[in-house]
């Protein structure tokens, strides 16, 4: 070999040795000096509201202040109800934040007013209730390895009951013998803080295990805040299609064992809830007046 060429060629091995060397040293120095990454909680809302439940998101910045991207793994939650703790889990969401740059995040927390009811007894008759959320962030970093972050969000949400339904009584208002006049005086009552309208209502009524009657409420109707309504649903009997038996019935007690399935479409001033379906199955015995 031309000692000249392997003179040029030596010399062009040291100079790459050298730049690798440098470049690992850089590269190394941005590995040492690693930083744990910062989360925000830019905030915690109301994200959705029902009869049956809430749910609360918590918004987070990422902040990554390294020369290097970073990632994480995933999420611990946990959340407490009037200092009771109510829910928790774990999610496995792979994030990758670029060097020197942020990222967003948002958790949704959601749950059930019958569970919460049950299992926080110190809610009582509450008309809102606060809430904790708490989370641990896992990110998987270079040089340092595994690493948690816990952030914590609180706020306040209203609490939400359905209303309740019973049949009063069953109103005789006329008989003959072709049929019977007659209503359902049903009562509603809005245990919330917010008024309530039944914008449409849709029923069936059975007696002693025989459909009777289906119909409609003629009107929407209102049931202010903690306060209770009675709604008149007036109906007709024709004793041809159901059988004497009714009539019978009709002259002869004073009560009726009874079935009733309500389907209802209720409004609310509300954001989260203008408008809901709500039905309601009700049964027993109920006095009947003439």
């Amino acid at each position: 070999m031309n000692r000249r060429y392997t003179h040029h060629a030596v010399k062009l091995i040291v100079v790459v040795g050298l730049l690798a060397a440098f470049s690992g040293c850089e590269t190394l120095r941005s590995l040492i000096s690693v930083e744990r990454p910062e989360v925000r909680v830019e905030g915690a809302e109301l994200t959705a509201l029902s009869f049956d439940g809430a749910e609360v998101t918590v918004e987070l910045t990422i902040d990554n202040p390294n020369p290097i991207g970073i990632s994480m793994s995933g999420f611990s939650y946990e959340l407490l109800i009037e200092g009771n703790r109510f829910l928790d889990g774990d999610i496995s969401e792979a994030i990758q934040i670029d060097a020197m740059d942020s990222s967003s995040l948002k958790v949704p927390v959601a749950f059930g007013f019958r569970d919460l009811v049950d299992t926080v007894q110190s809610l009582g008759d509450a008309e809102e209730a606060a809430y904790e959320v708490n989370l641990t962030l896992r990110f998987d970093l270079p040089v340092l390895g595994p690493i948690s972050v816990p952030v914590q969000a609180d706020g306040t949400f209203p609490v939400v009951r359905v209303p309740t339904v019973r049949l009063k009584a069953v109103h005789l208002d006329s008989l003959s013998l072709a049929g019977a006049d007659m209503r359902l005086e049903l009562a509603v009552r809005n245990p919330n803080t917010f008024d309530l309208s039944i914008n449409s209502l849709s029923y069936e009524f059975a007696v002693e295990g025989k459909p009777w009657v289906s119909g409609t409420a003629p009107r929407r109707q209102s049931v202010a805040a903690k306060q209770e309504s009675v709604l008149s649903l007036p109906f007709t009997l024709r004793f041809l299609s159901l059988g004497r038996t009714v009539r019978t019935i009709l002259l002869g007690q004073n009560s009726l064992q009874y079935e009733l399935d309500l389907a209802t479409v209720v409004g609310t001033d509300l954001a989260l809830i203008p408008s809901v379906d709500l039905p309601f199955s009700v049964s027993g015995t109920v006095p009947l007046r003439r």
